[in-house]
């Protein structure tokens, strides 16, 4: 969706084979991205696998390759609603296990600091609400969670649980960063939704950002594959 004019988001993937093995249900989805699409050298095979198991999970498994270096940095883009859409995600209450941000200049790019969420707006280490903090700061939040993870491991970055259904969301991931994305400018139609104010929310799984040099992005060179094993909801 950010990946240039046309990103991913608006190309046709193709269904590259479905099965099921014991409780978990498969599709793998396939796409190859061409030489300099999007401004990205080299022709770039990507494997998508979504997974649902007898556990409630959906598991998204990412997999590509290139035949000249270039910048891979894979994540999904789902909208979340525990509600139903019935009530606003401001009435959810949020735990994320991140004990700083990667802070923004005016065009939203990281500064290339880290700044700790203690004592400030930022700090969900302990499952809360959102909604007073929204409303006192007249905005919501789009901003990059380093999460406390060792590199490479599955673990929990986010809790979401929507009070009046018992709705609980635990994601996973083994990426470094999530893009914690809960605003009142979301203008949009989404299934039944008719989505108009503050009723979605979006949890991306990602690198530190590749545009700072002190944050590492995903380097990907040939004959080298990139894997983003997990990210799991459920």
């Amino acid at each position: 969706i950010h990946g240039g004019v046309k990103g991913f988001n608006l190309q046709v993937f193709d269904v590259d084979t479905s099965y099921i093995v014991k409780d978990t249900a498969v599709v793998v989805f396939k796409y190859l991205s061409p030489d300099l699409e999007g401004g990205f050298p080299g022709n770039l095979n990507l494997s998508l696998a979504y997974k649902l198991t007898n556990d409630n999970e959906v598991i998204l498994d990412y997999e590509a390759s290139t035949d000249k270096p270039t910048i891979v940095n894979l994540t999904n883009h789902s909208y979340f609603n525990l509600a139903g859409c019935k009530e606003s995600v401001l009435n959810h209450y949020y735990m994320i296990a991140g004990d700083s941000i990667t802070p923004v200049d005016s065009m939203g790019i990281p500064t290339g600091e880290l700044m700790a969420v203690a004592g400030t707006e930022y700090d969900f280490r302990v499952l809360q609400s959102a909604k007073q903090r929204i409303e006192k700061r007249e905005k919501g939040y789009d901003i990059n969670y380093k999460l406390n993870k060792q590199p490479g491991t599955l673990a929990l970055a986010a809790k979401v649980v929507e009070p009046l259904s018992g709705r609980v969301l635990k994601a996973y991931t083994t990426e470094p960063g999530m893009q914690f994305y809960l605003t009142g400018n979301i203008m949009a139609s989404v299934s039944k939704c008719n989505i108009s104010r503050i009723h979605l929310i979006i949890l991306n799984f990602q690198p530190l950002y590749c545009c700072r040099e002190k944050f590492i992005g995903k380097l990907l060179y040939i004959n080298l594959k990139y894997y983003l094993n997990k990210i799991n909801f459920n």
